[in-house]
């Protein structure tokens, strides 16, 4: 069968013609969004700017800060609330467990049997019969210690179960790692990853409830969330800025444009943090 050369063009120039469209009908609005933000600004993330978003006990106290209910951040219980409603729900506290917590980074759980070593665990959160215990681990795993040969946690949870601090009270286990990092040394510790406790975060930004400030240090936290356990900086902004530039200036060039597009999607939670939770 003979192909007519013509109408073979005109098909696959209006399949480009097609593709070039969608992509973009799809990236023209975030390079305007990009564009805009560059011009006005973004809200500064304060430990990945410093240079301490890596420093595990500086970001613990950070994230501890707006756990609690007390200090002046405009959350009231809403961060603690979103952060840990699933895990505090399914263990059987009432609905309303976030009220009127205590929040203690840097917590010693005491020693344990046979050995002259004080456990801290970086945030603990204690109600009236319960405490959340939240170990975090940014770009390390779980430590060992030649004076008793356990693991971290297995440590940890041998001192909540011996500390008549925490006789009768039901205690809830979370490491908080990166990428959701399965514990090696004990079983009993709830795996959760930070892109996990963004995504809970996230719906506060829009929450009509909260005061302009209250969502902007919202977005502050979440962006430190997003960067700074990962050594990045506003580099990644920049980075989309240089890709929205390159697709503007090829003419929305197939390549480029869908190079661009692979980005967004590689960091959409950032994104989503930038347009207020949209």
């Amino acid at each position: 069968m003979q192909i007519d050369e013509y109408k073979f063009k005109g098909v696959i120039s209006s399949i480009s013609n097609q593709v070039r469209g969608e992509l973009f009908s799809q990236s023209n609005q975030h390079i305007h969004f990009i564009q805009t933000l560059i011009k006005e600004g973004v809200p500064t993330p304060v430990l990945s700017v410093c240079g301490k978003g890596t420093q595990e006990i500086r970001f613990t106290k950070y994230f501890a800060y707006y756990l609690d209910e007390k200090k002046f951040h405009g959350l009231v219980s809403e961060c603690l609330k979103a952060a840990f409603d699933q895990e505090a729900i399914a263990a059987g506290l009432l609905d309303d467990w976030y009220q009127g917590c205590d929040v203690f980074s840097e917590y010693n759980l005491g020693k344990i049997t046979g050995y002259d070593l004080n456990n801290y665990i970086d945030i603990l959160i204690k109600g009236d019969d319960f405490v959340v215990c939240v170990e975090q681990k940014l770009l390390s795993g779980e430590s060992n210690t030649n004076e008793t040969n356990l693991g971290q946690l297995e440590r940890y949870s041998l001192a909540l179960t011996q500390n008549e601090e925490f006789k009768d009270v039901q205690v809830i286990k979370i490491y908080l790692t990166p990428n959701e990092s399965i514990p090696t040394s004990s079983t009993d510790w709830i795996a959760m990853s930070h892109e996990k406790l963004v995504k809970r975060l996230i719906p506060l930004i829009s929450n009509e409830k909260l005061s302009s400030t209250a969502v902007e240090n919202v977005k502050r936290l979440l962006l430190d969330f997003i960067l700074g356990p990962y050594e990045s900086t506003d580099q990644v902004i920049y980075n989309l800025y240089e890709r929205a530039q390159q697709v503007v200036r090829s003419g929305y060039a197939v390549s480029k444009t869908q190079a661009f597009i692979d980005l967004l999607q590689k960091h959409h939670l950032l994104l989503q943090i930038l347009r207020g939770g949209k």
